[in-house]
């Protein structure tokens, strides 16, 4: 019989595949309207499979909506976790489907995948493909690590790249706005953008460059401080993290932002991006999926120097040259820390004005002495 193998179809070989690892599941359970592909657990942990076969128009292509998309999914099931198995489109050529064939199919074939959970985070596709049967097993692998160490294995690259394609969509975002409204984004970032650019003599061309860049390091910003909002409540409990359901607008942002510095770090929250946007449904609507996405990556988790490293990857080099904006490598902060720092409790003078990837880096020495 020639069948055309569909998403349905590898229901059940991926659940033998768990069931190996003593993951318990359930096929299609009901969820408000929709189904769950599947439900398995483990311990006390509920993670969620979602199974696709490669489509040019699925939202898993954008990594900041299929994050978000995902997040919002566990959430609304009360799960610990969200798991993405993409297959190639090359499964849906006609064949005689058997259970033997399909088997085989989800066994061998490497596969894209996206894996948000408490306990380990990550992303592989490309040349970074990965096998259903390898997946879970290093699924069960970092699950019991997790239950027995309280150890997560939270993949500092793919915080990074959805961290990269967030501030990417929200300038792509400001750039479309138009010139009047913008203005106040500009005036915020660098002082008045119009005092700013008759320090110099300026080219036409030039002052779009500067334009775009504000833009750029506005964008890097309001990602920044929402960013660092969600790691302090995370780790410290002083406040409750930010609820993007909430967020209707971007006075709504503002309120939420004020419980934190009226705590502190004010400095951090001394270019005010949020109250220069724009109120309008795109930017509220790109702000709530940022909030998702930073939660759906497990950011807070992250134990190296995530705000410096986002702040030397994110921002383009024109940007940072055009605004005289310059950082510190890690390597370099690894390599001079190691020269300098010779016993655990030598002193280290931090004058609190880069990104703090010196300061980091110190401290990692010290704990290493």
């Amino acid at each position: 019989m020639v069948e055309v193998l569909t998403e349905r179809s590898l229901y059940k070989p991926v659940s033998k595949i768990l069931e190996k690892y003593d993951f318990k599941n359930i096929q299609e359970v009901r969820s408000g309207k929709g189904y769950i592909d599947i439900e398995c657990f483990y311990d006390s942990y509920k993670i969620i499979v979602e199974i696709k076969i490669e489509d040019p128009r699925t939202k898993w292509k954008n990594l900041l909506d299929g994050v978000a998309q995902a997040y919002s999914y566990s959430k609304s099931t009360n799960a610990s976790g969200f798991i993405v198995l993409e297959y190639p489109s090359t499964v849906r050529r006609p064949l005689e489907i058997t259970p033997e064939i399909v088997e085989q199919i989800v066994s061998t074939i490497p596969m894209n995948a996206i894996v948000l959970t408490d306990f380990w985070t990550n992303r592989f596709i490309g040349k970074k493909q990965i096998t259903t049967p390898n997946l879970i097993r290093r699924c069960r692998e970092k699950i019991d690590v997790f239950i027995t160490q309280e150890e997560r294995d939270i993949s500092f690259d793919f915080v990074i790249e959805t961290i990269r394609e967030s501030v990417n969509a929200i300038s792509g975002m400001l750039r479309k706005v138009s010139g009047e409204k913008l203005g106040d984004v500009l005036n915020t970032v660098v002082g008045r953008f119009d005092l700013f650019l008759s320090l110099g003599e300026q080219k036409k061309e030039d002052i779009e460059g500067l334009r775009l860049a504000a833009v750029d390091l506005a964008s890097y910003l309001l990602v920044n401080q929402i960013l660092f909002y969600h790691v302090y409540s995370i780790l410290t409990k002083k406040i409750d993290d930010l609820d993007e359901e909430k967020i209707k607008s971007v006075f709504d942002l503002k309120r939420e932002l004020k419980k934190i510095t009226d705590i502190n770090y004010r400095a951090i929250y001394s270019i005010d991006v949020v109250s220069s946007l724009p109120d309008i449904e795109l930017i509220t609507e790109h702000i709530r999926k940022l909030i998702q996405a930073i939660k759906g990556i497990r950011a807070a988790f992250i134990k190296h120097d995530l705000l410096g490293r986002v702040y030397h990857e994110l921002l383009p080099y024109e940007t940072k040259k055009k605004l005289a904006a310059f950082y510190t490598k890690p390597i370099a902060a690894e390599i001079l820390t190691g020269l300098t720092i010779d016993k655990w409790n030598e002193k280290v003078i931090d004058p609190a004005c880069g990104s703090g990837t010196l300061l980091v880096s110190a401290y990692r020495r010290k704990f290493q002495l």
